[in-house]
């Protein structure tokens, strides 16, 4: 059994380039680069987008080593057209090497949900970013309701939340929003047991529906609502599983 790993906390300005670097090798061992990208860009891309995350969880062993990690962009925003104030949640970076995963991400992501709820209790909060199958199928598990540009009836407010993201992240093109986010990686190929494995669950025909391309570096941006509702909704899920 691998030994239990450390979680330190750190602001993305706090970070060494010791540990930025360590941080670069373990999403290098998840993902390989796109060959137009080079890996200089790529590592600036990564360490501008580390070190300006407001909160960073390493993953450590007692000696210092990082085995994991996953990385947050947080801020409170006034929305354009109602005015109200909302919390936007951006996870930039997760991922655990194997022997590890299973027990700290999830928990990891948890944790912070509720820390939001407790800061900001009384206003809108949204978790958003590009997900890979993996990623939207864990949402969709353990989230109450997740959206993506791409599906239908979108309510306003969320359509909004994601074309703000769009804008911010330069993803609009002559006032046009695709849903999909070109990343500058592509997924380590997948075994044909995982994609078995996606294809046995009923929510992946309407993700690859949506992104059908994503094992060539395309993200489906999604949301959720970061909610009280939604904590229980993954609580009650986690209890029925056990």
């Amino acid at each position: 059994m691998s030994e239990k790993l450390e979680i330190r906390i750190k602001k993305g300005s706090e970070l060494t380039n010791d540990e930025i670097n360590e941080m670069y090798e373990v999403r290098s061992h998840f993902m390989n680069l796109k060959t137009h990208i080079p890996k200089h860009k790529d590592f600036a891309f990564f360490k501008v987008t580390i070190t300006t995350a407001n909160k960073v969880f390493l993953f450590t062993t007692k000696s210092g080593s990082i085995k994991g990690l996953y990385a947050v962009t947080q801020f409170v925003e006034r929305s354009k057209t109602t005015g109200k104030k909302r919390l936007v949640v951006e996870p930039e970076f997760g991922f655990v090497l194997e022997e590890y995963q299973g027990r700290y991400m999830a928990k990891t992501v948890r944790k912070n949900a509720v820390t939001a709820l407790i800061k900001y209790p009384f206003i809108n909060k949204y978790l958003l970013g590009p997900a890979y199958p993996a990623s939207y199928l864990t949402l969709e598990k353990y989230g109450k309701n997740v959206w993506s540009w791409l599906d239908k009836n979108v309510p306003e407010d969320i359509r909004e939340v994601l074309y703000e993201y769009a804008v911010r992240h330069d993803m609009v093109e002559q006032n046009t929003f695709s849903g999909i986010k070109s990343l500058y990686t592509i997924p380590k190929k997948t075994a044909a047991k995982d994609i078995q494995r996606l294809e046995s669950k009923p929510s992946y025909a309407h993700y690859k529906l949506l992104n059908p391309n994503w094992q060539e570096g395309y993200g489906l941006v999604t949301l959720t609502k970061l909610n009280l509702s939604t904590l229980l909704y993954q609580a009650t899920s986690i209890f029925r599983k056990k």
